[in-house]
């Protein structure tokens, strides 16, 4: 074989090994939204690219027009649940409808198992407001599960986080909220149903 043939097909290996192990595609393929699509929809995109995002135009739920300007809703289903949604504020300038704020309600809980990590009692009682999301996390042990998220466009203040753990009761749930501030996701309210 001629070296230029050979140099050929070393690159072609090489190219084909490559491929075979870049890594899938997090986000889903469905007419959903998982937390990893929510997440790449920023404020100024179009319905347009959050449709290209989303795989769906999701449904209008919501539509005003007035001095302040042109508005419009959009809700998504949820990737988690039938019971969620994620929804996305538009208002109508430079020409398209442009995201200025977005929020997702999962429709999941925490999930209880006889041997998951649970907040407890003592545990929920160091959490306190101003608290960090890491401090919470640290103190609990564990993540716990994104309920719902939200996501404004005039301040910083705009973000807000929940998350729940599970309890000892499998009918319980710990509940923190959580507010961006100062750098950081805080504690802004917690709430716990211990069963």
């Amino acid at each position: 074989m001629r070296l230029r043939t050979k140099i050929a097909t070393l690159l072609l290996a090489l190219a084909v090994a490559f491929v075979g192990f870049a890594p899938a595609a997090s986000a889903n393929t469905g007419p959903t939204v998982d937390s990893y699509e929510f997440y790449k929809i920023k404020n100024g995109m179009t319905s347009r690219q959050v449709k290209d995002i989303a795989d769906t135009w999701g449904s209008i739920t919501w539509q005003h027009s007035g001095y302040s300007g042109t508005f419009m809703d959009k809700e998504y289903k949820s990737a988690y649940s039938k019971y969620g949604w994620v929804d996305v504020d538009y208002k109508y300038y430079n020409g398209a409808y442009r995201v200025i704020s977005k929020s997702a309600y999962w429709g999941r809980s925490a999930k209880w198992t006889p041997t998951n990590n649970k907040m407890t009692k003592s545990e929920f009682s160091k959490i306190t407001h101003g608290m960090t999301l890491d401090a919470v996390r640290k103190t609990a042990d564990t993540k716990g599960t994104t309920t719902y998220h939200y996501f404004g466009t005039w301040s910083s203040k705009q973000k807000h986080l929940d998350i729940e753990w599970p309890v000892d009761s499998k009918y319980g749930w710990a509940d923190v909220s959580f507010k961006y501030w100062s750098g950081a996701y805080r504690v802004s309210s917690k709430s716990a149903y211990w069963g």
